[in-house]
């Protein structure tokens, strides 16, 4: 009780930076969404652009990027807490707007013909019969999001902001014998404002909530089509002229000053160092990878058993509704000191990444699992095999292959999330960056080729993910 009321002030900023943030994503998310799903080349090619870098780097560097390399650019300081919301902000919208763009793209091919049909152009068509069938179908991929954002917002203790984070590190510099009851009430606040803010999504996914979203969207439109004169596509497409038109001022104006800024002698001299720090990420992002996938599946098995199943995912959903960086301080401050364990950093991050992922990867198995059809079950009862045969001769042969596209895109957000192994003096990829920026004070080199490097190693990933699923057709038992 005595911890509490300062963790409760870092929390109230917590979930400043993740209102913020989500109202970031919305915006963002939406526009990207639209305009990736636009046949318009114009719209669809950068809104592709946007959705790969913001996806394909990690949040930490986009962070650092923003608080130290933008202002270099523009001339300004940003606030830290602005910052925080925008970074987030626009890193979930990458993410949002493919959730747009598919629930865009399951609206029936049919309906948009009969509104071709009706005389309404595509705009109008979007707005009125493709948008309110649409965002129903947003709504549970949008509360992921929002526990995603929420759980990011830990990341906020690396630009200053006296957080729930930066207030549970205060408190064990100063009580390290209770280092593990403070992290387990920083991931328990967490946690909970994890399900208060995710609560109005889950309240919006109720179907007389959803027909009044759509009957409020249809009708959005009327009064400020009569005001101006104008039909609601004509609204759109000057708001999307509009902010494109900012954009590339925004743009040429961030490009102009980057070139004039950018030393390209010293960008070649700190190559060889973070390629050094590349090695290891993909050391820890290899190791993490195969805990995971075996934890995970190990787990998805155990899900099935009797008075364990439950208990399980009571834990496994708690691990997911923690942060990965508050588990990792939990684990190396709090959990093996306190069984007199002493163990490397890097093994220490391997382990929080298996433990985190391995949580995630279960329930890609599980869906793996339950696809696997019913029949073949009962067909290996009948011939004698025991639960653990059959698990691994019938289930697992099955269940993998289903599952690669999916376990592949958790090992690419795990290779994202290793510069928070920097937090435990761990000299990655983004810790040489730190390294630079302090012995040399030039950030914009450092973060911007370690941005681009984790871009490239993300492309990497997908491309090899792609050529397993090819090489490990889905086999039948």
């Amino acid at each position: 009780m005595d911890y509490l009321p300062r963790l409760l002030n870092g929390l109230a900023v917590t979930a400043q930076v993740a209102c913020g943030g989500i109202l970031f994503a919305v915006i963002f998310g939406l526009g990207i969404g639209i305009a990736s799903a636009a046949q318009r080349r114009i719209l669809r090619y950068p809104a592709r652009c946007w959705i790969e870098i913001f996806r394909g780097t990690s949040a930490l560097v986009q962070l650092y990027w923003f608080f130290y390399v933008l202002p270099q650019l523009l001339g300004i300081e940003l606030p830290a807490l602005l910052t925080g919301m925008l970074v987030l902000g626009l890193n979930i919208s990458a993410y949002l707007a493919e959730v747009v763009r598919g629930a865009l793209a399951t609206v029936p091919r049919g309906q948009h013909e009969a509104a071709t049909a009706l005389g309404l152009n595509a705009t109008n068509s979007l707005w009125r019969v493709a948008l309110p069938q649409a965002i129903p179908m947003m709504l549970p991929p949008w509360g992921n999001l929002v526990i995603e954002l929420t759980k990011g917002s830990a990341l906020i203790l690396f630009i200053g902001l006296s957080d729930t984070m930066a207030a549970g590190r205060a408190l064990t510099a100063t009580q390290p014998q209770d280092a593990m009851l403070i992290y387990v009430l920083v991931a328990a606040l967490y946690g909970a404002l994890c399900l208060l803010l995710v609560g109005p999504v889950k309240f919006m996914e109720r179907a007389s909530i959803q027909r009044a979203i759509g009957s409020a969207l249809l009708s959005t439109t009327r009064p400020l089509s009569a005001m101006m004169h104008r039909s609601p596509a004509w609204l759109l497409h000057t708001l999307l002229a509009g902010l494109a038109g900012l954009g590339l001022v925004a743009l040429g104006f961030l490009s102009v000053r980057f070139v004039a800024i950018w030393d390209g002698v010293f960008a070649l001299q700190i190559m060889p160092a973070l390629i050094s720090g590349m090695w290891t990420s993909l050391l820890a992002t290899a190791g993490g990878a195969v805990l995971a996938l075996v934890l995970g599946l190990v787990a998805a098995g155990l899900r099935g058993v009797a008075y364990i199943g439950r208990p399980l995912g009571w834990v496994l959903a708690a691990i997911r509704a923690t942060p990965l960086l508050v588990q990792l301080f939990l684990l190396f401050y709090g959990v093996l000191p306190a069984l007199n364990i002493s163990a490397p950093p890097l093994l220490v991050g391997i382990l929080a990444l298996g433990i985190h992922y391995a949580t995630y990867t279960a329930e890609v198995y599980r869906a793996g699992i339950a696809g696997v059809p019913h029949g073949q079950l009962e067909a290996a009862r009948a011939l004698g095999l025991s639960r653990a045969a059959t698990f691994v001769r019938i289930i697992v042969p099955q269940a993998v292959p289903r599952s690669v596209p999916a376990l592949g895109n958790y090992v690419v957000a795990m290779l994202k999330e290793t510069p928070l192994l920097s937090a435990i003096s761990v000299v990655e990829l983004f810790g040489r960056a730190e390294e630079v920026m302090s012995d040399h004070f030039r950030g914009i080199e450092a973060f911007t080729l370690v941005g681009l490097l984790f871009l490239a190693l993300s492309l990497l990933a997908s491309a090899g993910i792609r050529l397993t699923e090819r090489l490990l057709p889905v086999r039948h038992a």
